[in-house]
């Protein structure tokens, strides 16, 4: 995925769910007490995470942009498979197509965060 700041390669990331993912609309500072609004739907997760899922993300290192994909939440498991199902076509490719860009040469480096 490509940063839409910088439009550098984006790094594949995970976004815990029950942490919440909340924003406050911009017109809501007009009242001195309001609501935030979590799109991530945490709920009761937020005080009591009972339950691991995940919403996949991409991480600009380069100028900081966080990008969040909040309608769909993974299991562990389901996040398990997908960096193994990554991780294997690394291997097969010889290049990490998420972070491929040009300052960053990915041929002998192990993926950052994955066991290699």
């Amino acid at each position: 995925m490509k940063c839409p700041k910088c439009d550098n390669d984006m790094r594949l990331a995970f976004c815990n769910r029950a942490l919440g993912l909340s924003y406050t609309d911009p017109t809501q500072f007009e009242h001195f007490v309001f609501k935030d609004i979590d799109l991530s739907g945490a709920g009761m997760r937020k005080l009591i995470p009972w339950i691991g899922e995940w919403h996949m993300a991409h991480i600009c290192e380069d100028c900081g942009v966080y990008t969040i994909e909040y309608k769909k939440a993974f299991s562990r498991k389901e996040v398990e498979t997908i960096i193994a199902d990554m991780q294997k076509e690394h291997a097969t490719a010889q290049h990490w197509s998420l972070t491929s860009s040009p300052k960053c040469n990915t041929s002998d480096k192990p993926i950052r965060g994955m066991n290699s």
